[in-house]
């Protein structure tokens, strides 16, 4: 791994450090390619620099023949090794002449293949103190009792090296990149390493290879690379060894159907292969409910074994595994799919309905390419109604509209009863409004598909279809009222259930109801949770979602930031990734509300590759607003341009559900370059846009700008207004603050800081402690001016480099640096000058013209008025 970034071993190399540092020495032990030999040079490097004389030993299965053969290269041209005590005497003597009378630290690559004679050494060099010993040593392979005494007596300090886990590996995959990386495809290949570093190097310069790896919106995605490397083949050969015939067949067994029931090896194998691999650390036996299963140690084991299998053999067997699928029964979630994809690969005949059911497996796991394969080869096979939806569903899912559209349109898709003509209907607009952006076939579409109905379940399905497009394109009341006389839909079917709370999820929030909108969502939650089945899986990953929108305009930005983190772990393990792009979205939207700006921006555009990725316009058009907003509220001006050229290219799409915020972005955006006509044009036109709309709460977030821009007098009876008309505490606060500025009221001001950073708007939150800095400044009270922008500059240090106008305004009090309030805090606590001194590296002549400064700036004359005027 040399050249690589050593990423996510700061507490290994920290320990290593101090271990150094007091002549003590440490053994990494762990499996082979964790990245033992990288933290060693690392080490070195490290003791290099702090002038200490270091020496690298490495040693192997040859060097092991030959007694003190790996310490030869220590000994100056022509000395020669002698055998027993005489050469051991030599080499310590050369090892003494190389560290030329300074601390010595020796390396020990690879210490289970040193010989015994250098074994001894390297114990006697530890015992005597005569050298600091850095090694590593290969976990399940057994090294010389002198090597083995070093860790077991205590002379060495044993760290035992772990797996990086998958937070390390996207850190390391960015540092190799240099850029964002996509985390759903990082988990996958963390999952396939298994933590180890050498494996996922081999795996990346694979893909790199084969250019499975590119960018969308600055965002690296990256494909699943075969495990085809003969470097890759070599480390897993060396590490699987050589095996008998009936360990191999089981390995292959295995690696073709992982995991593989025991029964199912005894009547196709024998148990004592099973056994030899369970020895040699290559398969392990786990109880799943009443089913004992093989599964292989390593993800990658199973990759290479299937890539090397001859044609005819890998037939052979998958043919066997499938037929004792078939004869034993599908019994457990994902047995359809393993005997599909046997079957297939196999070249053998599967039927429709095993294929049907393993495409629904693999759509619902979110595999979609798998899925297709298994959709297209049931419909190819046996046409039908189920086979074309099956197939409609997995090509919108893969932005393939035209292609949906064609599917849906075929002989095959003749629907028999309403509840299909619904199903057909729903999918069909779905493509052309999220796919094509045509509202107007959208809307024809669902018209004609509604008179042709008269089932109640089917009618509320297109309904509520009609309804979730009027709400994407902004206009909730329209949407409510399409939903006017439905009936409580806890009584529909599950899919027309969901249908429905999906348009009250958006529309309720938006038109003030947010309390109401949370128990909608609740309930239609609970009920897709226990029918998931073959329900509409867009709606009911969707709605938890919406609760995340709901909970911030509410003013519950702390629960809605630990529930939109859930959402999106769950993402991207499961790899849905539509699921994951929505929660991407939101999580950027929370971030941005508390004032991460830097976080906001990393989710969005995580979230305009995924939609990229799936070709729809619409949300990809609502994340690129994301960037332009958080990075115009940091002034990221090269950013926001950025995402205004994105945003231009994109052009217009139907779905207006964030167009309100879009405004608001732009105007921002024009403040970052020093416009605040246009900013406030902007907001007008934005502001507009939401009454027209009645959207109270997007509304007030618009009047709230304008607070925020300098014109709290000319929106705050409005915004009490407003207050007045929408659920929660957020805009209510937002009025309080438009209210406190115009009547340079301190302590309301002060209150409505405080509440914002309870609720965890913390950039809000600083703009209005430092509003009320400056309100208390202008009526005299310099000492409680001081201590509102000490907690001004507090909370803004605790986002992400904010830059708006409150925070930047040259109006206010002269804040203190960042030094000044270190040594200001101290000073409060009692500290001398000199123990400020000692503590900050400064001189105490330093510190009391720090001192002299902040008395100065805060309108105090001692240390116990500093203490108060800080509070």
């Amino acid at each position: 791994m040399s050249g690589w970034p050593l990423v996510g071993r700061e507490a290994e190399l920290a320990t290593i450090d101090e271990a150094i540092a007091r002549g003590r020495g440490v053994l990494l032990a762990g499996p082979p390619g964790v990245g033992k030999t990288r933290l060693i040079e690392a080490a070195l490097g490290r003791a290099g620099d702090r002038g200490l004389t270091h020496l690298t030993v490495v040693a192997s299965l040859s060097s092991q023949l030959i007694p003190l053969g790996c310490l030869s290269g220590l000994l100056a041209l022509g000395d020669q090794v002698d055998e027993g005590a005489a050469g051991l005497v030599g080499v310590r003597r050369a090892i003494e002449k190389a560290s030329n009378g300074a601390r010595l630290v020796v390396a020990v690559d690879d210490a289970q293949w040193l010989d015994d004679a250098s074994a001894v050494l390297i114990h006697q060099l530890v015992a005597a103190g005569d050298a600091t010993v850095v090694a590593s040593l290969r976990e399940g392979v057994e090294a010389p009792a002198p090597v083995t005494a070093l860790w077991k007596d205590g002379l060495l300090e044993r760290i035992d090296v772990q797996p990086l886990d998958a937070d390390a590996v996207v850190a390391v995959l960015e540092a190799v990149l240099e850029g964002q990386v996509e985390p759903a495809g990082a988990v996958r290949l963390a999952t396939r390493c298994r933590g180890n570093a050498l494996f996922l190097r081999e795996l990346i310069e694979e893909a790199q290879r084969l250019d499975l790896i590119h960018q969308q919106y600055g965002v690296w995605v990256i494909g699943d690379p075969p495990a085809r490397s003969a470097r890759l083949a070599e480390l897993v050969a060396d590490r699987i060894g050589v095996l008998d015939d009936q360990a191999r067949e089981v390995l292959e067994l295995v690696a073709l159907a992982e995991p593989v029931s025991l029964t199912t090896i005894e009547r196709l194998a024998t148990v004592a292969g099973v056994e030899t691999l369970e020895q040699r650390g290559l398969a392990a036996l786990r109880v799943d409910g009443n089913r004992n299963e093989v599964r292989l140690a390593h993800p990658v084991h199973g990759d290479v074994v299937r890539a090397q299998l001859p044609e005819i053999r890998r037939r052979r067997l998958q043919h066997a595994l499938a037929d004792e699928l078939d004869e034993h029964g599908l019994r457990r979630r994902g047995d359809a799919m393993r005997l599909a994809l046997l079957r297939l690969e196999a070249g053998d005949e599967a039927t429709p309905e095993i294929l049907t059911t393993a495409a629904w497996d693999a759509f619902a796991a979110s595999s979609l390419p798998i899925a297709e394969r298994f959709a297209r080869a049931a419909y190819d096979a046996a046409p039908s109604f189920a086979t074309t939806m099956l197939l409609a569903n997995i090509t919108f899912g893969l932005g393939r509209f035209d292609e949906q559209d064609a599917v849906l349109t075929a002989p095959a898709a003749s629907a028999a009863n309403d509840g299909e003509r619904a199903m057909i209907a729903i999918s069909r607009t779905g493509a052309w409004f999220w796919g094509k952006g045509d509202l107007g076939t959208t809307r024809r579409l669902l018209t004609e598909a509604e008179s042709a109905v008269e089932d109640p379940d089917a009618y509320w399905a297109i309904r509520g279809m009609a309804a979730v497009v009027e709400s994407q394109c902004g206009d909730h009341h329209g949407a409510l009222a399409l939903l006017e006389g439905c009936p409580d839909p806890s009584t529909l079917d599950v899919n027309t259930h969901a249908q429905v709370a999906l348009v009250l999820a958006f529309a309720l929030p938006g038109v003030g109801r947010g309390e109401e909108a949370l128990s909608v969502i609740d309930t239609a939650v609970a009920r897709c949770t226990m029918e998931r089945g073959r329900m509409n899986a867009f709606a009911g990953n969707l709605l938890p979602v919406t609760k995340v929108m709901a909970l911030v305009g509410l003013g519950r930005l702390n629960e809605a930031r630990a529930l939109v983190v859930h959402l999106y772990d769950v993402a991207v393990a499961s790899g849905e990734r539509t699921t994951q792009a929505y929660a991407a979205n939101a999580r950027g939207w929370v971030a941005m509300h508390g004032g991460q700006l830097a976080e906001a921006i990393r989710y969005y555009r995580e979230a305009v590759a995924l939609f990229r990725e799936r070709l729809h316009q619409g949300p990809t058009r609502w994340a690129l607003a994301g960037v332009l907003f958080a990075s115009a509220l940091a002034r990221d001006r090269e950013v926001a341009a950025e995402a205004t050229r994105a945003l231009d290219e994109v052009g217009h799409h139907p779905s207006e559900l964030f167009e309100v915020a879009l405004g608001r972005a732009r105007a921002w955006s024009a403040l970052a370059i020093n416009e605040p006509a246009r900013a406030r044009a902007e907001l007008e036109k934005a502001t507009a846009l939401a009454r027209g709309r009645w959207l109270p709460v997007e509304e007030a977030s618009c009047l709230h700008d304008r607070v925020r821009i300098g014109d709290a007098a000319d929106v705050a009876d409005r915004l009490a207004q407003l207050a007045g008309q929408c659920d929660g505490t957020f805009v209510a606060t937002m009025a309080a603050h438009a209210a406190a500025l115009t009547g340079n009221d301190v302590d309301g001001l002060e209150h409505v800081a405080e509440d914002f950073a309870e609720m965890g708007y913390l950039l809000k939150a600083a703009e209005a402690a430092m509003g009320a800095s400056e309100a208390a400044a202008r009526a005299g009270d310099q000492r409680r001016a001081a201590r509102l922008s000490l907690r001004a500059s507090e909370l803004a240090d605790r986002c992400e480099t904010p830059a708006t106008p409150m925070l930047t305004s040259p109006g206010g009090p002269v804040p203190l640096t960042n030094r000044e309030r270190e040594v200001a805090i101290l000073a409060a606590s009692g500290l001398t000058s000199r123990a400020i001194a000692e503590r900050l590296f400064l001189s105490a002549r330093t510190v009391d013209n720090h001192l002299a400064r902040i008395y100065s700036k805060l309108g105090v004359g001692s240390r116990a008025e500093l203490a108060s005027a800080i509070g």
